[in-house]
């Protein structure tokens, strides 16, 4: 897997600064989708961080990681930032965006691969119970989202190691 550390080359919000948290609030990995077509070679990420700061006012880009179609996985904030990413869970989460439009579409084999490494190793990491993986839509209050648009029950499986 390849991870490339972007954390210090986004842009951010001239006044505003996301809060840290202790390793030991984050119970929960949020997985979404981006509702975007690919801009091959990291573009996305900027893009995203860009229309965090600039539409939606926040401190910066509100994922903790961006995967990339290609399966590289852009590193964007620490575990240790409250970022924005889903509503009253953000301060226990870990938000995770893979870029596309699932709705209509599927994850790459290197991408959905990407995926699965990453969050094994958030979990053993941080000690995340793999049923603790959720798509956007899974987190109360985000039902109505169609996000990630992914077979979360299949991700947990592939995560914990169990056969379909």
């Amino acid at each position: 897997m390849n991870i490339i550390d972007v954390r210090k080359k986004l842009p951010t919000h001239p006044l505003k600064r996301y809060q840290t948290r202790p390793i030991s609030t984050i119970y929960y990995i949020a997985v979404h989708h981006s509702l975007t077509d690919d801009i091959p070679g990291g573009k996305d990420v900027e893009a995203f961080a860009r229309y965090h700061i600039d539409t939606n006012d926040w401190p910066g880009i509100g994922y903790h990681y961006v995967i990339d179609v290609d399966g590289t996985v852009y590193k964007c904030n620490s575990a240790t930032k409250w970022t924005y990413h889903v509503g009253e869970h953000n301060k226990f989460a870990i938000g995770i965006c893979m870029v596309g439009d699932f709705r209509d579409d599927i994850p790459s084999f290197e991408q959905y691969d990407a995926l699965i490494k990453l969050l094994k190793e958030i979990v053993n990491a941080y000690g995340i119970r793999p049923e603790n993986i959720l798509g956007h839509s899974e987190f109360k209050g985000y039902e109505w989202k169609k996000c990630p648009c992914i077979d979360m029950e299949q991700v947990r499986r592939d995560v914990s190691g169990a056969e379909d």
